[in-house]
C-alpha cells in the first residue's frame, strides 16, 4: 500500500546516525576503505537526511527527493533507497519507485525488519499493476538507447526496464548510423518487446572530380555537358560584374556632379581661395574620371559577356573562366584589353 505518512522514514533517520558512527568506530576492509565516506560527508549526510525529513513531511515531495538521493550519493546506505522510493511513489514516479525499492530489498535482504519487508512487498505488488517492461532489442552492439530523453545504456541491454505506463518514447542512436525513434504505448503490467535495427548511413560520392559511369551497352550514351551549362556560372559572374561596375560608374558620376556644383557655388561667393577652388576642382576632376573609367569598364565588360554568350563556334570557343578584361589610365584617355 501506498504510504504518505512520514513515520516509516522517521525510523532510518533516528538509526542513520548511530551507523554512520559505527563505521567510523570499525576499521574498514582495504578493498573497501578507498570508498569509505569521510566524516565531513557521513555528517552532511545527516544534515541533509534531517532536511529531507521535514520536506517530506510538508508535503514538498520534489525537493525531499532530491536530498535524499544526495544523502545516497554521500553515504550509500541501502536504507536511504527505502525513502527514494516512498517519495518518488508520491511523487507519480511509479517506475522509479518499483526499480528503487526492488534494489532496497535485494540489497537489505534478511537486514530488513520483517514488519518493512511486508509493507514493501505490498507497495511493490501495487507498482507492478502501475509500470510496464520493455524489452529492448536494439542493433548494432553499441548503440545508445534512450528512453523520453532519458540515456538508459548501450546495446545489448543487461535486462528488460521497467518503465511508466503511457506513451513512450524510445530512441536509438549511433555515429555512423541513421538514427531510429519509435513511440509505443503501454498500459499497467505490460510486457512488451521492441525491435530496432540501424542502417548505416548512405556513402556520399567523393568530391572533387567527375563521377565514371561504366559502358552499357543496351542503354543509351549518358549526354556530355553542354557548353552551355558550363558556361552558365561564368555569364552570370560576367553580367554581375558588368552591373556592379555600371553601378559604380552612376555613383561617381553622381559625386563628381555634386563636387562641381560645390566648385560653382565657390566661384559664384568670390570669397574662396585660389586652394580651396583647386582643391575642389581636383575633386570633381578626379570623380568624372572614375566615373569614366568604371563606365567604359562596364560597356567592356557587357560586351565580352555578350560575346561569350553568343559565340556558338567550337573553334573559337575558350575557357570563359580564364578571360579577363584590363584597363589602364593614359594621359590622354583610357586602353581596354581583353586578357585570356
Amino acid at each position: 500500500m501506498i504510504r504518505s505518512s512520514a513515520s516509516a522514514l522517521v525510523v532510518l533517520v533516528c538509526s542513520l546516525s548511530p551507523a554512520l558512527a559505527h563505521a567510523e568506530e570499525a576499521a574498514p576492509a582495504p578493498a573497501a576503505a578507498a570508498n569509505a565516506p569521510d566524516a565531513a560527508a557521513k555528517q552532511e549526510a545527516a544534515r541533509r537526511f534531517g532536511s529531507a525529513i521535514k520536506l517530506y513531511e510538508d508535503g514538498d515531495y520534489q525537493l525531499a527527493l532530491a536530498e535524499f538521493e544526495r544523502v545516497y550519493e554521500l553515504v550509500p546506505d541501502y536504507r536511504v533507497l527505502y525513502n527514494i522510493g516512498q517519495v518518488s511513489m508520491q511523487l507519480g514516479r511509479y517506475a522509479r519507485a518499483l526499480r528503487t525499492l526492488r534494489e532496497y530489498m535485494g540489497r537489505g535482504g534478511d537486514a530488513v525488519p520483517s514488519d518493512r519487508r511486508s509493507a514493501v512487498r505490498a507497495d511493490i505488488e501495487v507498482l507492478e499493476t502501475r509500470t510496464a517492461t520493455l524489452t529492448l532489442d536494439i542493433q548494432p552492439a553499441g548503440t545508445e538507447v534512450w528512453i523520453d530523453g532519458v540515456l538508459i545504456g548501450q546495446a545489448p541491454l543487461a535486462q528488460a526496464v521497467v518503465v511508466d505506463v503511457g506513451e513512450r518514447t524510445v530512441q536509438a542512436r549511433r555515429r555512423g548510423f541513421v538514427g531510429r525513434t519509435q513511440a509505443i504505448t503501454l498500459a499497467g503490467s505490460d510486457q512488451r518487446q521492441l525491435v530496432l535495427a540501424l542502417e548505416p548511413e548512405p556513402k556520399t560520392a567523393p568530391s572533387g572530380g567527375p563521377a565514371l559511369v561504366g559502358p552499357s551497352p543496351a542503354g543509351p550514351r549518358t549526354a556530355a555537358p553542354t557548353r552551355e551549362s558550363k558556361s552558365r556560372p561564368v555569364l552570370w559572374v560576367g553580367w554581375g560584374t558588368t552591373a556592379t561596375l555600371a553601378a559604380g560608374s552612376a555613383i561617381a558620376a553622381v559625386l563628381g556632379a555634386s563636387a562641381a556644383s560645390n566648385l560653382r557655388d565657390l566661384r559664384d561667393a568670390r570669397t574662396a581661395t585660389r586652394d580651396a577652388l583647386d582643391q575642389e576642382h581636383d575633386r570633381a576632376a578626379a570623380r568624372f574620371l572614375v566615373a569614366d573609367v568604371l563606365g567604359v569598364a562596364a560597356v567592356a565588360a557587357g560586351a565580352t559577356t555578350l560575346y561569350f554568350q553568343l559565340s556558338g563556334s567550337r573553334e573559337r570557343e575558350r575557357a570563359p573562366q580564364q578571360a579577363r578584361l584590363g584597363f589602364s589610365v593614359l594621359p590622354n584617355g583610357v586602353s581596354l584589353r581583353v586578357e585570356h
